[in-house]
């Protein structure tokens, strides 16, 4: 009987790992210092491009619709007439009065006030006309005004993110030692459990056979 069940005590399952440890040993000749001082470098780049976010302009999400605005520019463009019609006015109010004393007419008289007030009508008709024009420019001002805002913050946003992006490449580079570590563990720990599975399922068959053994008596044939 003991050398029955010896027999089959002497069943032993091998894992075969070789595939394993010849990748496991691939692993361990890559020399990845180049790689490894890359990394360092665009680490360190990448730092210093990160502490010079703070001077990027912010990311631009509104633009400024409001009717004050709109207003603003409504008013810009009528100020704008305002100052090309007032040294025009002024010329002619003195040529008006220049005419007027070369005819004679003394300031007060009927005739010299009439004048004036007919070259003042005129002139503040022009200027209401002004303010008319100024509502239908000022909204078109305003509108570019929108369009230069919106270019601006495209403009802005994608510069600060094409930044963001320029950090985050420097950061997509060769496998470092880490990433090989990693690798190598994996493989080593793949390899370990094939090892206990193939013990679990040596000490599985020999118990499977001793138990055979003992329930049919084979076991008698090795007294």
């Amino acid at each position: 009987m003991s050398k029955a069940i010896g027999s089959v005590l002497g069943t032993n399952v091998k894992a075969d790992t070789s595939a394993a440890q010849n990748y496991y040993n691939y692993l361990n000749d890559i020399d990845t210092s180049a790689a490894d001082q890359a990394t360092r470098s665009m680490a360190d780049m990448a730092l210093q491009m990160s502490e010079n976010l703070s001077e990027l302009p912010n990311y631009q999400f509104h633009l400024d619709t409001s009717d004050e605005s709109a207003k603003r520019a409504e008013n810009a463009v009528f100020q704008s007439y305002v100052d090309k019609l007032q040294p025009l006015y002024e010329k002619q109010t003195l040529d008006l009065e220049t005419k007027l004393a070369n005819q004679g007419l003394s300031v007060g008289s009927q005739a010299y006030q009439r004048a004036v007030n007919d070259l003042a009508e005129q002139q503040n008709n022009a200027l209401n006309q002004a303010a008319y024009n100024s509502v239908t420019a000022g909204q078109d001002a305003f509108n570019n005004y929108l369009k230069n805002q919106l270019l601006g913050a495209n403009y802005t946003n994608t510069a600060r993110q094409d930044y963001l992006n320029g950090i985050y490449k420097l950061l997509q580079n060769a496998p470092t030692n880490y990433e090989k570590q990693l690798n190598m563990y994996a493989v080593q720990n793949g390899m370990a459990q094939q090892q206990a599975n193939a013990r679990q399922q040596s000490f599985n068959n020999t118990m499977g056979a001793v138990s055979g053994l003992l329930q049919t008596g084979g076991f008698l044939a090795g007294i």
